[in-house]
């Protein structure tokens, strides 16, 4: 395995979401970012629909979404939770995001890198209200 490549990878992803989100080049910060939405979105989701994102993150992406996640004490989505998450400012951050604008940058990322096929096929494992920010991105 060549982690380098993944590396670099994972830092162009990182800023070309910090690009969408509004923060520049501040990579810290869009990092800071993608982890408040991936433990949001991990509290919401499914362990399928969480698998289904995971399958289209690059590798490092990966390692924040799975940072610290209790799949022990998860069996099912919180669907009012994520409508909750969704609509709200992401917490602890110096800027203001709301989970469907953090969402919807990152799926814009991600069409950049992802065939039509995989986007449809995480559009459709997703719960609706999420699963429509895939669908506007592309």
């Amino acid at each position: 395995m060549r982690f380098e490549t993944y590396a670099s990878f994972a830092n162009a992803f990182v800023a070309e979401y910090a690009a969408e989100i509004g923060v520049g080049d501040d990579l810290r910060l869009a990092t800071r970012t993608l982890r408040a939405l991936v433990e949001g979105l991990r509290a919401g989701l499914s362990r399928r629909a969480s698998a289904r994102l995971l399958r289209e993150l690059p590798l490092m992406i990966k390692a924040l979404y799975v940072d610290g996640w209790d799949l022990e004490g998860q069996t099912a989505g919180d669907e009012a939770g994520l409508t909750s998450f969704v609509d709200a400012p992401l917490p602890g951050l110096p800027v203001e995001l709301r989970g469907r604008d953090a969402l919807a940058a990152l799926f814009k990322v991600l069409q950049r890198h992802a065939g039509a096929a995989e986007l449809q096929e995480l559009r459709l494992a997703l719960p609706t209200q999420i699963g429509g920010l895939v669908a506007r991105a592309a």
